[in-house]
């Protein structure tokens, strides 16, 4: 254990959030990190208290961001598209999961943006690695993801966790993945579970960790189509931002300002967080 008492190494952005920045390094026998963090409170900010539990000698995971919509910078709803995506990239690379890297078959995030050079977290490096299409989309889920899956030599044989986040237009059973191209529910559940089917034939293996989180209008009309049946998609997990009604029935997206008022941004701090889905 290392006690945070100095300050060399801590930050606070403008939002008021601390950061301290500490490396801990685990034994060959696997098993979790438990790290306690507790700010004892200033005058101005409150005190607070929390562990999360961070594992070790797992499959890493890998996710698939798309950043949909119409894309026009005109448009409100792209502008918080772009911001929260960008948002998900952060979060989801500071988990660990790497990305950036110049080694072939090493970086595990595959981000769908319709700007080639969109730096999402603004180290100087591009990030897009496809604009977000339909074709894009599905060789994200049945070729790069089949590439990197692999299992872990643990009892339960763990399996590499996918995180498939997706913001954008949509409407019954659509998202809108560009200005002219729309995936169906029936699509992204095809993709989905075909990458399943091989996964299980390569490896032996009868689950595969899947989370899909989709922000869009009426995206829980995807719901139905991507739950498990008769055990194909075992460990998928769907989570969606509306339900499946009209825009007057639930179904609309509640974004403010530049997104941080969002079921995404709130989300993704929970993950930023430590906590589970």
């Amino acid at each position: 254990e290392e006690e945070c008492r100095t300050s060399d190494r801590s930050s606070v952005s403008p939002e008021g959030e601390f950061s301290y920045r500490v490396k801990v390094i685990g034994d060959e026998s696997g098993g979790d990190i438990r790290v306690y963090a507790r700010f004892d409170g200033t005058g101005e900010y409150g005190p607070g208290e929390r562990t999360i539990f961070v594992p070790i000698k797992r499959p890493p995971g890998m996710a698939i961001i798309v950043a949909g919509g119409n894309n026009e910078k005109s448009s409100e709803l792209w502008n918080q598209t772009n911001t929260i995506c960008n948002y998900v990239y952060t979060v989801v690379k500071n988990q660990g999961i790497p990305d950036d890297l110049t080694e072939e078959g090493k970086n595990r995030i595959y981000y769908l943006h319709p700007d080639a050079n969109n730096d999402a977290d603004n180290d100087g490096v591009a990030d897009t690695d496809a604009k977000p299409t339909r074709a894009n989309l599905q060789k994200a889920i049945q070729e790069w993801a089949l590439g990197l899956v692999a299992v872990g030599n643990d009892a339960k044989k763990t399996v590499t966790p996918i995180t498939v986040y997706m913001m954008g237009t949509g409407e019954d059973d659509k998202f809108g993945i560009n200005k002219t191209e729309t995936v169906t529910a029936k699509d992204l559940s095809g993709w989905l579970n075909q990458l399943f089917t091989e996964v299980k034939k390569k490896h032996k293996v009868d689950t595969l960790p899947v989370n899909v989180i989709l922000e869009s209008p009426q995206s829980g009309s995807f719901i139905d189509d991507l739950k498990v049946k008769e055990g194909v998609g075992n460990g998928r997990v769907v989570v969606t931002s509306t339900d499946d009604g009209s825009e007057d029935t639930g179904g609309e997206i509640n974004v403010m300002g530049d997104g941080a008022v969002s079921f995404s941004k709130q989300f993704f701090y929970g993950v930023k967080s430590g906590r589970s889905i």
